[in-house]
Order: structure tokens, then sequence, then C-alpha cells
């Protein structure tokens, strides 16, 4: 069964609880900037970076590879992650603490 398209342009301005309230048009518009940033910057840094020939430099090595890295991460942030998996995780990791925290001698209250 195919569904029919929930594209709408007003709804792009309006705010979305699938995105924690953030109107759809800063999500996309991020994406865009993620997205350019990942295939403008990441193809000179990772083309440099695989061609170079020779000894590095300390200095210029490291600015390369922080530029390349910043491309990558904006590559990663391209995917779209839901917001409650990250409460899951951080939720999951507090009780983790917390247990760890309560069976010790003594408890220390946040």
């Amino acid at each position: 069964m195919i569904r029919p398209s929930a594209f709408s342009l007003k709804a792009v301005f309006q705010r979305d609880d699938h995105h924690d309230g953030v109107r759809r048009i800063h999500v996309y518009l991020l994406r865009l900037v993620y997205g350019l940033m990942f295939f403008v910057l990441g193809k000179d840094t990772w083309t440099h970076i695989l061609t170079h020939r020779g000894a590095w430099n300390p200095d210029d090595a490291m600015a390369w590879c922080v530029w390349t890295a910043f491309a990558t991460l904006a590559g990663i942030g391209i995917i779209p992650v839901h917001a409650s998996c990250c409460t899951i995780a951080y939720v999951s990791h507090c009780r983790c603490v917390t247990t760890r925290i309560q069976s010790s001698t003594r408890t220390i209250h946040f």
C-alpha cells in the first residue's frame, strides 16, 4: 500500500514533535550545511591526506587532520537520530551510575 506524501510546505515551518519542538526547516537546513561540509571540505581534505607524499610538517599534519575530522563528523551529523534514542542511552547510563554509587559504602545524592 502506498502512503500519501506527508510533505507539506506549511508543516516545514511549524514546530515538530518528532524533532523535540524544532522546526523542520531548521533540521533540513542543518543537514544541508552538514552535507555541504562533508562533500566539499571532505573531498579536499581526504584527497590531500591520501595523496600526500613525503614527510609531514607536524603543524600541517595536525591542521589537515582536524579539518578532515570536522568534515567526517559533519557526515555523521547528516544521519537522522531520534532524540529518544539519546535519551534512552542517557537514562540507562544514569541508572548504571546511580546503581554503582548506591552499592558503594556511602551514598552520593545529585
